[in-house]
């Protein structure tokens, strides 16, 4: 079994060598807290795969764009970092889920602390 949101192992009753599932947990939460990733998004739109979403807080998006760009955050609660940090004069469209919820424009150049908000499939700028 594994938490909702971010997948944590959890320790099952009578388990032997509780310290593996214990430690793998910790290794997510480290992630999840102080974790960064380079995402290019040079060529097409991205999809954030499971790893991707939770590996991380603060997400920066690199290269150079030719046309506008879209990013989809899996459709699970989470608070983040986004920086566009990408050359052109392109936006890139935050999403989450499905996509039929609320999204974020980030402008070249910008950075903002985001809310995915998992029940309604929406991105949310904090203020």
């Amino acid at each position: 079994m594994t938490t909702t949101n971010y997948k944590f192992p959890e320790i099952a009753v009578g388990q032997s060598q509780k310290e593996v599932t214990h430690n793998a947990a910790l290794l997510i939460l480290d992630n999840v807290l102080g974790g960064k990733l380079d995402i290019n998004v040079t060529t097409a739109d991205i999809i954030l795969t499971d790893s991707q979403h939770d590996g991380a807080v603060y997400f920066k998006f690199t290269d150079t764009m030719t046309a506008p760009r879209a990013v989809t955050f899996l459709g699970r609660g989470k608070i983040c970092m986004v920086e566009h940090a990408a050359l052109g004069s392109h936006n890139i469209t935050l999403k989450s889920g499905s996509g039929a919820g609320a999204t974020v424009t980030l402008a070249p150049g910008s950075v903002k602390l985001i809310y995915i908000d998992g029940a309604n499939n929406a991105v949310r700028v904090t203020t």
